[in-house]
Parts: C-alpha cells; structure tokens; sequence
C-alpha cells in the first residue's frame, strides 16, 4: 500500500508541479542614467529599462551603490505621491521602465563630488535572476535621452 501511494504521489509531482511553474526571466539593462537632486543635495534618482524576453516574470526587490555610505531606495507613484516599495515587478516577455512619475531607484548620501558625466555603480538584485551590475551615468537632460 504505502509503495503505492509514493507512486501515484511521484506521479502526480511529475505531471502537475512542473508544470505549475513559470518560464525563466532573461533580462538585460538598458539606458541607465540619473538625475541629481535638485532639491535634496547628495541625491538623485536612476531611471533605466529592464528587458525581459524569459517567459517568466521575476521582481527587482533592492538596488545598492558601491560607494561608500550611499544608501538606496525603491520607490512607485501612488495617488500622485513618491511612496517607498519593497519591489517593481517585471512581466514576462515584456518590459519594466524606471522613469520620472514612475517607479524608480532613488539614491541618498552620494559623495559631493558626482556631477554631470560622473559614472554611478549599480547593483540591481532580482529575485530569480540574482544580481545585475550596471553603470548609471549623471546626466543634466535626461527626459531628451532617456531610451537612447
């Protein structure tokens, strides 16, 4: 009896939980940049676009500059207001855009000397797919090339 039940268990696992699960993300980082602050010195905002051709969704839950004393945020719109998240969705086959009135990375307590072409070390952590490093770039015009 108990051989079995394992068997019809074993059964059931193969043909129903692997199909339970979602496609794999695959995601690439595109036109990264950032804006300084004007309004709070030492802080800016990254705006970039996260590919995803996988078919499965993942969630980018924390980002952290790799310079010292920095610290960074997730942050959304919500009824017209900037509200911390604790993650940003990526959907399947599709694409997230970090970008002003939206979701995106707000970064405090730069060094002073960032300014206008200064390169910003990102890491982005996803839940599925791990870690993605990427270069952010200050820019002063950033509507104009942002998604170039």
């Amino acid at each position: 009896m108990t051989t079995v039940m394992l068997s019809v268990l074993l059964l059931t696992f193969v043909l129903f939980g692997s199909g339970c699960r979602s496609g794999d993300p695959s995601l690439e980082i595109e036109s990264s940049q950032a804006l300084l602050s004007p309004l709070i010195i030492g802080s800016g905002s990254v705006f970039l676009n996260i590919v995803n051709s996988g078919n499965g969704p993942d969630r980018l839950t924390s980002a952290r500059v790799d310079l010292p004393g920095t610290l960074t945020e997730l942050h959304d719109m919500r009824d017209d207001k900037m509200v911390r998240t604790e993650y940003i969705l990526v959907p399947p086959r599709g694409a997230l855009r970090l970008r002003p009135a939206g979701p995106h990375i707000m970064i405090f307590r730069l060094p002073k000397d960032m300014k206008e072409g200064s390169v910003i070390p990102l890491i982005l952590f996803f839940e599925r797919s791990g870690l993605k490093k990427v270069s952010v770039i200050i820019v002063n015009d950033f509507v104009n090339n942002l998604g170039r």
